[in-house]
């Protein structure tokens, strides 16, 4: 082969390996979780609901009694209601608790923790009217026990509870009579269930004797005439809100009375479990609207009737879209690992907080406002941003993929720790100088896109903060898209980023003009009312319930604007 057809075959192989090679080198890697949110929604586990035959199962082999029905035990556990969790996990937790016997059960805001030790509670307790054990449906003959904490009651509920002195008398609280109970019934289980247990100190709770016993059980307790002893099948099951929040920050002298803490970390696969339920419960008023619109075509319901059926077709269009739950599921799960590093998991919001009635698509401002309200009611020394979800919101506009996260770049961040950066910066620019310009060019076009998304944020910033008239806001905006348009025309930003951006903005101005036609109707409705200088009671309740029924399109500053208005006016004008 001559040598201008070697040449040729090198340029054959070596240039589109090169450009595989620059593709690979600059292309971000792919985070898993983006598509373990994609499974979660495909999955198909066993929830309580369908798991009626391994609820008998574990039933009998914790109470050793098969006379009773599935359907008797599924009912046990769904008082006051079932709970929407997999039955792997109520069998976790079972068996767990009815190891030890003590624990504390700590969980973040809306992770479901007082619900799951609830129903176990039910379980272990058993007051099931089936075989020869009879309903449980008096306080006198009830097996299991609750205990609900708030903070500065310590001493109430010690009293309550474990009893007190009246003259030289020891009159036995709650749960030293319900220690009587346990051990007139040995066979039968017994459980106490103390709910926000870290509201009050635990110490002066049990007393200073029952303290030191639960320490060591060979301590002698004597109330009055009695010894007192813990029975055998006797439960205690204590919640606690894990992490920020406490009024007391639990230690090892706690758990070593309580058996340990077991924390419960926020679950996505319950949050697909809750949107799975939502989506049945929408198909099913679907139906019902409809079936309803047909039938009053002519009534003054009609109207109403047909923005029902609107709001239930927006729900069912969001829960049937899996590309948007997946993004939805993938923001909730990152947020939380976002949380955990930069402030604490104590700080993490659970799967069953309002974070789960924000699915639709428009309500992804305010999915971002409820983990920020929620981190900074905490004060932390850094409050949180917008801004700290520009990694999360990059994935999920990008398929998963992780920013900054190429092999070059990785590379490069390691080679400058390592303080050979500048050195073989050299060596490899003139190799790579054409894919970096062609990477710059590309880079260059999506900072226009952030350029001016990060001014939409700050004009909408000042929009929520309520700081800026509806009128500058709407002359800024289009001042934006005016110099938007030029980048445009010049051709420095392409059609597919363009409309991107486009849609973007007609959704922020969407928004500015709904709180401005709210404001004009509360203006004019508080112009009407105030006609003869007077605000009735009936006029004042309105105007609440007007708010109200608004609050959920106007920003939470706004709300309060107007809420202090509506006071305001009803000092002085009332009548």
């Amino acid at each position: 082969m001559t040598l201008p057809n070697l040449q040729k075959l090198a340029v054959i192989i070596l240039l589109p390996l090169s450009i595989a090679v620059l593709w690979w080198g600059f292309r971000n890697q792919d985070d898993p979780v983006w598509q373990e949110a994609a499974d979660l929604l495909r999955q198909d586990v066993r929830t309580l609901d369908n798991s009626a035959d391994s609820l008998q199962l574990l039933y009998t082999a914790f109470h050793k009694d098969s006379a009773v029905s599935d359907s008797v035990i599924k009912n046990l556990i769904a008082k006051p209601y079932l709970p929407n969790m997999t039955f792997e996990k109520f069998k976790s937790y079972f068996n767990l608790i009815t190891e030890r016997k003590f624990i504390i059960i700590s969980g973040v805001t809306g992770a479901g923790n007082s619900t799951l030790v609830d129903r176990i509670a039910n379980m272990i307790a058993n007051e099931t009217s089936s075989g020869s054990k009879p309903q449980a449906t008096d306080i006198e003959n009830r097996r299991k026990m609750e205990i609900l904490c708030a903070p500065q009651f310590d001493l109430d509920l010690h009293h309550r509870c474990i009893g007190y002195y009246e003259k030289k008398n020891f009159i036995k609280g709650d749960l030293l009579k319900f220690w009587d109970k346990c051990r007139a019934q040995p066979k039968e289980h017994f459980v106490c269930l103390i709910d926000n247990f870290d509201k009050i100190n635990p110490e002066t709770f049990f007393g200073p004797e029952l303290w030191q016993k639960l320490d060591d059980p060979k301590y002698a307790v004597v109330f009055g005439k009695d010894t007192i002893s813990i029975p055998d099948n006797f439960y205690l099951l204590c919640v606690t809100h894990a992490g920020v929040g406490q009024k007391i920050e639990m230690n090892n002298e706690h758990f070593k009375r309580f058996g340990g803490q077991v924390n419960l970390p926020p679950a996505s696969i319950e949050l697909v479990l809750a949107l799975k339920a939502k989506k049945k419960e929408v198909e099913s008023d679907l139906k019902k609207k409809k079936n309803a619109l047909e039938i009053q075509k002519e009534t003054p319901q009609y109207e109403d009737l047909k923005k029902d059926v609107k709001k239930l077709e927006n729900q069912w269009a969001a829960l049937t879209d899996t590309a948007h739950l997946q993004r939805f599921i993938y923001f909730f799960t990152k947020t939380n690992e976002l949380i955990a590093q930069k402030y604490t998991s104590g700080h993490q919001l659970g799967q069953w907080s309002d974070v789960r009635k924000q699915f639709l698509p428009k309500d992804f401002d305010r999915l971002q406002e409820i983990f920020i309200n929620h981190i900074n009611a905490f004060h932390p020394q850094t409050e949180m941003k917008k801004e700290d979800f520009a990694p999360i919101i990059y994935s999920i506009e990008n398929e998963g993929k992780i920013p900054n996260s190429s092999p070059i770049w990785r590379a490069t961040d390691k080679l400058a720790d390592l303080g050979f950066a500048s050195e073989l910066g050299v060596a490899g620019s003139f190799a790579l100088i054409s894919g970096v310009f062609g990477w710059w060019y590309f880079r260059r076009r999506h900072q226009y896109i952030k350029e001016f998304t990060g001014k939409v944020y700050a004009l909408m910033s000042d929009f929520h903060q309520n700081t800026k008239p509806y009128d500058q806001l709407v002359l800024e905006i289009n001042d934006l898209k005016k110099t938007f348009d030029d980048l445009v025309l010049s051709q420095k930003v392409n059609y597919n980023e363009a409309s991107f951006f486009y849609g973007f903005l007609e959704d922020k101005v969407r928004t500015v003009e709904i709180a401005r036609t709210t404001n004009e109707a509360f203006l004019k409705l508080m112009d009407a009312f105030l006609e003869d200088n007077v605000l009735t009671e009936s006029e004042y309740a309105k105007l609440n319930q007007f708010l109200e029924s608004i609050r959920f399109k106007i920003t939470t500053p706004q709300y309060q604007a107007y809420k202090n208005q509506i006071e305001e006016t009803y000092q002085r004008f009332g009548a």
